[in-house]
């Protein structure tokens, strides 16, 4: 598989290190889909209740068209899992919360084309939610990181 229009380089990249690693793209979505899933599904009952997360757990499982991408080799499977860790690390302050949304987000724009309108959504809530002007530098910083590791690579 080479980049083309419809493959970006992020998820050809990733297609080779794994390939080199010995495992499965396949594979590898499913596990990053539900360690997503189980990240905010853990993150729902948590901040709201236990109830509220089995409820939501039972709805993101049943819904095979939202799973069925995993099953694929397609970069909407780890879009869908990114978007899901970064609703997750929208709202974690503690743990390198900030760093790690960052750097989601900036994956996120680097997967797709529609992901750079979707990180621009994430950075505006981000900033609606926090009113923190130092931040707003280290989101920038880590937001540019992916798409600078990718130049790396093709030069």
């Amino acid at each position: 598989m080479y980049p083309t229009q419809n493959r970006q380089t992020l998820y050809y990249l990733l297609i080779t290190l794994l390939n080199k690693i010995g495992i499965g793209i396949i594979l590898f979505q499913k596990i990053l889909l539900s360690f997503s899933v189980v990240l905010l599904v853990f993150f729902i009952g948590r901040t709201t209740s236990l109830l509220l997360g089995i409820l939501s757990y039972i709805l993101i499982i049943l819904n095979t068209y939202y799973t069925s991408y995993s099953y694929t080799i397609l970069p909407e499977s780890i879009l869908f899992s990114l978007l899901n860790l970064a609703v997750v690390y929208l709202f974690e302050e503690k743990r390198g919360g900030l760093i790690i949304f960052a750097l989601i987000c900036g994956t996120i724009a680097s997967l797709k084309p529609i992901g750079i309108l979707l990180s621009t959504i994430l950075f505006i809530l981000f900033f609606i939610k926090n009113k923190i002007n130092y931040k707003a530098f280290i989101f920038i910083i880590f937001f540019f990181y992916p798409k600078s590791y990718r130049k790396l690579f093709f030069l």
